[in-house]
């Protein structure tokens, strides 16, 4: 039943129906569905079909968390680097590398950068190193952070990184 409501509220999301999309999303999400509190977040997060409500993102995202999908730690962390929260950042990025089976290379991407940059967390290159390998192992990685980690790792290491063993696939 609740997978029915799930397919229901994505192909009124699909249809641009926002209104059933949202409502089919909050009885999902307060039914412990993760996905779902993970779509509420993303729908208050960027105002779709409801007043922009950043407060009410980071619970959705929260509640996704505690369900298990570690996928809602990326968004926390993008909300607190918007409100200036850098070690609360660095944290929520590091949390979000353990989803996926530890296997999220756009966090580890992340990750590399605020310790190249000390945002959040003191500077460590050698660390940031074995993030960006990390993020260019990865099987989910989107193909942005894939050319950025490249190009860091060019950059700090003076050689191309090697190729990724499989082929990259993008986050569903």
């Amino acid at each position: 039943m609740q997978r029915d409501t799930e397919l229901q509220a994505h192909d009124a999301w699909d249809r641009g129906d926002l209104r059933t999309a949202l409502a089919l999303f909050v009885t999902s999400a307060a039914s412990g569905s993760r996905g779902c509190a993970l779509n509420l977040g993303y729908f208050y997060d960027e105002g779709l079909g409801i007043p922009q409500s950043k407060s009410s993102a980071l619970y959705w995202y929260r509640q996704a968390c505690r369900l298990g999908d570690l996928s809602g730690a990326t968004n926390i962390a993008i909300l607190c680097r918007e409100r200036g929260q850098h070690h609360a950042m660095f944290r929520w990025f590091r949390k979000a590398c353990r989803a996926n089976g530890g296997d999220d290379g756009d966090a580890e991407l992340a990750v590399a950068r605020c310790l190249l940059s000390g945002l959040g967390a003191g500077k460590s290159r050698d660390r940031a190193l074995r993030h960006l390998r990390r993020a260019l192992r990865s099987r989910h990685v989107t193909p942005a952070s894939v050319e950025q980690a490249h190009a860091l790792h060019r950059r700090l290491t003076g050689t191309a990184a090697r190729r990724h063993p499989q082929p990259i696939r993008s986050r569903p």
